[in-house]
């Protein structure tokens, strides 16, 4: 009999290991009462164990003997696939949100270019058409996970106070619609949430302020306006001072007009023209940054390369043959859209040549193994 109770020992101890032991409340000495290992968080201890968890805020409990999981901490590790859907819920929001304001904006364009032919309101149009090309961009950042990136962190700026703009626009124009509205509202809602998730995570867990954040991008600003690395660099900031002196240029312009009592329709005309002088400046800024780092080549820069040659050739024609002939400011600003055209053209061109240089060794030694 000793003898068998010898042999069942081993037995009862490895069936007694296949299971987790039961948390109890009861005090020790009960009969009822487990001694468990602690729970361990460390994703150090579990490399070194040889345990990957699923997820960041996965918790096991390790024995010496084997790793196995509790009830509590198996309804702990459905928490994760809860939190990580949300956050997937929060990406996609911003990116399906994006999407659907460019294609909004685009038809907006579309719609003033039409009604207003060869007014002085056609002008609209290229606000919404350089608002359509910001937004796609921040739409494949978002899906990029790229918000944190300074560039997505002034567009996405940019574009809140585009909206702003046009909503005070709408405040001096009682014809304004209610769709009109909803779409710069729906800029600064969606805007304004990513920046913030640029700024503090999908998951806000960042530490950085906002104040802070753009106090350093105000910092920032003030060096890429300062340095002059290159001559791609002198002209973008040529093209970034000219879009800003026609902001402020025409800011009082529009203070003028509200003091002197002009009629609501004409102020709010004024109001649109700021807001796209805000993000042409935004965009010939962003350019100047991107030449200043030698990063013309990024998808994103030859895309508003793009949008500011067709913006800019636009205005250029508007100041021209319907606003007041100044032909000088209108050779300018075909000069800078030129410019744009033809470093976007070549930032593509090198862009696929490096890309078929780095695909060529690849085949070269496929062609070399089956030779």
């Amino acid at each position: 009999m000793k003898k068998f109770s010898l042999l069942l020992l081993p037995l009862t101890a490895s069936v007694a290991l296949q299971f987790p032991p039961l948390h109890s409340s009861k005090p020790i000495g009960s009969g009822h009462c487990h001694r468990t290992a602690p729970v361990v968080s460390s994703p150090r201890l579990w490399q070194q164990r040889g345990f990957v968890p699923n997820t960041p805020h996965h918790k096991t409990i390790i024995s010496k003997t084997r790793r196995y999981e509790t009830p509590l901490v198996l309804r702990m590790t459905a928490n994760p696939s809860k939190e990580s859907k949300k956050l997937e819920g929060r990406k996609s929001r911003v990116v399906v949100t994006n999407r659907l304001l460019s294609l909004s904006h685009a038809l907006s364009s579309v719609y003033l270019l039409i009604k207003n032919r060869a007014s002085p309101y056609s002008c609209f149009a290229i606000g919404a058409y350089l608002a359509a090309g910001l937004s796609l961009i921040l739409g494949d950042a978002a899906a990029n996970d790229r918000l944190a990136s300074d560039t997505y962190k002034r567009v996405n700026l940019g574009l809140i106070e585009y909206g702003v703009l046009g909503l005070i626009a709408g405040s001096f124009s009682s014809s304004m619609g209610l769709g009109w509205r909803v779409i710069y509202l729906l800029t600064i809602v969606n805007c304004g949430k990513g920046y913030w998730y640029g700024l503090k995570g999908w998951d806000k867990s960042g530490q950085a302020s906002a104040v802070g954040d753009v106090w350093e991008g105000t910092k920032a600003s003030v060096g890429i306006m300062t340095t002059i690395p290159n001559v791609k660099s002198f002209v973008y900031l040529l093209s970034t001072l000219t879009m800003g002196w026609l902001k402020v240029r025409t800011l009082w312009e529009c203070g003028k007009m509200i003091m002197s009592g002009n009629d609501g329709v004409v102020v709010a005309s004024k109001v649109f023209e700021v807001s796209q002088l805000v993000l042409l400046t935004v965009v010939s800024m962003t350019l100047k940054d991107a030449a200043d780092r030698d990063r013309l080549e990024g998808g994103t820069f030859i895309e508003l390369n793009y949008i500011n040659a067709w913006s800019l050739a636009a205005i250029s024609v508007h100041y021209f043959l319907i606003e007041s002939r100044n032909v000088l400011l209108s050779g300018a600003m075909a000069f800078f859209s030129i410019f744009s055209g033809i470093n976007g053209a070549l930032s593509k061109l090198k862009k696929i040549q490096k890309t078929a240089k780095k695909k060529e060794p690849a085949v070269t030694d496929s062609s070399e193994t089956e030779g």
